[in-house]
């Protein structure tokens, strides 16, 4: 799967349909989550450290 049908995967996921499948909007999409306090084992400054994949696989895992 290329980067941009997953990131398009994990928006779709996680109600972001009218979001642009970028990485820009995939980070905005987890700090939404990470800021909600969904994931309790990250902190804003770690999803800089993920990579795109990383960040739409956990995504799509949370939001199935």
């Amino acid at each position: 799967m290329d980067e941009t049908a997953l990131i398009r995967r994990a928006l779709d996921a996680c109600g972001y349909q009218e979001s642009l499948p970028t990485p820009k909007a995939l980070y905005d999409c987890l700090y939404d989550f990470v800021d909600a306090g969904v994931f309790r084992n990250l902190e804003s400054e770690d999803i800089e450290d993920l990579t795109v994949a990383e960040m739409a696989w956990g995504l799509i895992r949370y939001c199935r």
